[in-house]
């Protein structure tokens, strides 16, 4: 087989009433199957309170040696830029720049917990907010660290370049104070359709195959493993491209199923998973996992 799928494995919720150590086993087990499996990256999604936090899973993932990239869900509405970009910026700095941020509109303002007005600037508005990480995750290189005890200086404060937005909705001055290499900065993903067509991302999650210039693309899918009749839910794998995959079963029991659902995407698709083609996702990751090796 020449050719193959780029296939990010969306872990499974475990629910609010989960004991946090065994919700985070859970995780770490799921983790590692896909790794061993081949798969591109793995998603940690957004629970509902009081679930633990992506960042903080992801985090603690990170410290078990699992060599896979790790992507975090997070939602507009529950945090404000400067807060979101600096909790991804240090993440990506423990991992060696192998995370990503799967930023979702909620539609509401993070200071004000208030439902913005209008949904037809929802996109505009998803757009301003990756604009704004991405000002901020520029702001502080890793070059500019200088740690030089005997002269004083933490830092070259001509290289930090504050964010200093002014926009529709996000208003941000400052630098972040976590530094890193440029190759090294979270990878943002957003689902197609509720985007601009200028924001700077690195994928995008459609449902229909909607492309954006210079951007890989994702279709999700659900692989259900009843006990009869295992399968994809309806909708067929994409013919070309990357696929969001989703185990619907309990989180202890997603690792058992996992390789049934890529031996089954493989089926559909006759490509094998791993990674495959030049997608700016693809390419990022790939460069940021070899300089961390």
């Amino acid at each position: 087989m020449t050719t193959s799928t780029p296939v990010i494995v969306q872990l499974p919720l475990p629910g609010a009433s989960a004991d946090p150590l065994r919700a985070a086993a859970w995780t770490r087990d799921a983790v590692a199957a896909a790794a061993e499996l081949g798969a591109e990256a793995v998603l940690i999604p957004h629970g509902e309170e009081p679930a633990l936090d992506p960042t903080v899973l992801a985090g603690l993932l990170s410290a078990d040696g699992i060599d896979i990239p790790l992507i975090v869900e997070a939602r507009t509405g529950g945090h404000a830029p400067f807060n979101l970009a600096r909790r991804l910026q240090t993440l990506a700095r423990i991992t060696g720049g192998r995370a990503g941020l799967y930023l979702r509109d909620t539609g509401v303002d993070p200071v004000t917990a208030a439902s913005r007005p209008g949904a037809a600037a929802a996109s505009a508005v998803l757009g301003e907010y990756v604009r704004v990480l991405r000002r901020l995750w520029d702001s502080f290189p890793e070059s500019a660290l200088l740690g030089d005890r005997d002269a004083g200086l933490f830092a070259d404060v001509d290289q930090i370049a504050p964010a200093r937005h002014r926009g529709e909705t996000y208003g941000v001055e400052g630098a972040l104070n976590v530094p890193i290499a440029p190759g090294r900065r979270p990878v943002v993903l957003v689902d197609a359709e509720s985007l601009d067509g200028d924001a700077p991302v690195d994928a995008v999650v459609s449902r229909t195959g909607t492309p954006l210039a210079g951007a890989s693309s994702y279709r999700p899918l659900v692989w259900r493993p009843a006990a009869v009749d295992a399968g994809f839910a309806p909708g067929a794998a994409p013919p070309s491209g990357g696929v969001l995959l989703r185990i619907d079963a309990s989180p202890a029991e997603t690792p058992a199923h996992l390789e049934a659902a890529l031996d089954a995407l493989v089926h559909e698709t006759g490509r094998g998973a791993g990674p495959a083609g030049d997608g700016a996702l693809l390419q990022r990751l790939r460069t940021a996992s070899a300089a961390a090796a």
